[in-house]
């Protein structure tokens, strides 16, 4: 069980991206709770079918057939240093962006001749030829199985690919004895020659940083980030970094937040509640500094998002009911709305509701004592024009993959389609069509 939610974590999100986008247009850097291994594009998805090893693939829409990413003739992929696909001793980090002909995705490896375990940043062509590793960001000295630098502490983070930038969020446990909490970093590379640097240390009112930056959007030159004190986000503000210039700025007009997104040169963010207010959802004009109140429809089942979270949706708002509320705002969460989506204009107009317990289904897992209980859970992501929910399915559910390891279910549906109320949940792809082929990954 440990190892599959492990694996859940590893394989829940979808990359936030347009498939069209080239290379210095913004691709990504969608709020994400965990990994990305799934990059949507017109033809098909590229993704890593374990994170425990480098296992890229391509799924295919037309032939809805799973290949490994490698072009190499009697390839085994089965680890060896000749394939272009697998390799043993590269451990998978997530976060796949595609930009240009090229993907690019965040791993870990131990190095023998210095004892180092290595982040780096790599790319291999969308054709499955040349895997690259362009810099090493990040070194640690440590044992052969130690596991670290996965992110799994940075809540709310995701790579992200921006012009010439890759944006990488990682654990830094490079502090004497590397005891919890890591200091949750993240690395800036230039592409095109390898250089990195990270985002500056975060000096304001609050002592001291637990709980580490994420959030990331990019727009223009500057790079958009959370500074959050606390685990239940209570305290989350708002920087922006110039990827030229190195200057960073807190924007102080904006306060407090739940959550934000960048887009059409404005900021639109929600505010978490105060004992004398509700969750609100505003616009904060880059440009000129003006800020606009857009929540007079901002209600989900007739009544108050308790404390409203914001998604990207291409040409609209999805927004729900967060579940991370704090009782000492006087607000008690409405359980009947946690699982309610609200999609909205970009004026703020409310176009529709949906319930995702009518579209995801429960699951069984062991409690607490090790009793069965009934589970409902998912994560969603929007890309391309197209939202995704991803949960878990039952162990004897026929979805489930051969060998038990994969228990992910993955749903799509066009968002145009769901705000005009014609909107069908489908399985786009099965991604562990390869599951029984890639054991060698569990050997080292």
């Amino acid at each position: 069980m440990k190892k599959t939610l492990c694996l859940l974590l590893a394989v829940l999100m979808l990359s936030g991206c347009k498939s069209e986008n080239k290379y210095e247009d913004y691709v990504g850097g969608n709020n994400s709770g965990f990994d990305n291994p799934i990059m949507e594009t017109e033809n098909g998805y590229y993704g890593c079918v374990d994170s425990f090893g480098l296992s890229l693939c391509y799924y295919d829409k037309a032939t809805k057939k799973t290949v490994f990413l490698c072009s190499k003739p009697e390839c085994a992929h089965d680890g060896n240093e000749y394939c272009n696909a697998t390799r043993k001793g590269i451990s998978y980090c997530g976060n796949i962006c595609l930009s240009g002909e090229y993907i690019y995705f965040s791993g870990q490896r131990y190095d023998e001749s210095d004892g180092m375990q290595k982040n780096s940043l790599y790319r291999a062509k969308t054709d499955g030829t040349e895997l690259t590793e362009i810099c090493n960001f990040y070194k640690l000295k440590c044992e052969e199985d130690s596991f670290l630098g996965r992110s799994q502490g940075n809540t709310y983070r995701s790579m992200l690919m921006h012009r010439k930038w890759a944006v990488i969020p990682f654990d830094d446990a490079s502090t004497e004895g590397y005891t919890l909490p890591y200091c949750f970093n993240t690395a800036i590379i230039n592409i095109e020659t390898g250089e990195y640097k990270t985002l500056p240390e975060v000096y304001f009112d609050l002592k001291k940083v637990e709980d580490g930056v994420g959030g990331f959007y990019a727009y223009g030159d500057w790079l958009y980030y959370t500074v959050t004190t606390d685990f239940m986000h209570e305290n989350k503000q708002l920087y922006r970094y110039n990827l030229v210039t190195g200057e960073s700025e807190k924007i102080d007009a904006v306060g407090k937040i739940t959550s934000y997104i960048v887009t059409d040169n404005k900021i639109y963010y929600t505010t978490p509640p105060t004992k004398n207010t509700v969750s609100k959802l505003w616009t904060y004009d880059i440009e000129n500094g003006t800020i606009n109140d857009l929540s007079a429809e901002l209600k989900i089942n007739g009544s108050d998002f308790t404390d409203a979270e914001i998604m990207y949706g291409g040409d609209y708002l999805i927004l729900h009911d967060s579940h991370h509320t704090s009782l000492s705002t006087g607000f008690e969460a409405h359980s009947e709305n946690l699982d309610r989506l609200l999609f909205m204009s970009k004026d703020g107009k409310a176009l529709r509701e949906i319930d995702m317990r009518g579209i995801v289904p429960t699951y069984t897992a062991g409690g607490i004592e090790g009793e069965e209980q009934e589970y409902f859970s998912y994560e969603l992501k929007y890309c391309d024009g197209v939202l995704y929910a991803v949960t878990m399915v039952d162990l004897d559910d026929p979805r489930l993959s051969p060998d038990g390891r994969y228990n992910s279910l993955f749903l799509s549906c066009p968002v145009e389609d769901i705000v005009s109320g014609t909107g069908e949940w489908n399985e786009p792809f099965d991604f562990f069509a390869l599951a029984d082929k890639i054991s060698f990954l569990w050997e080292w």
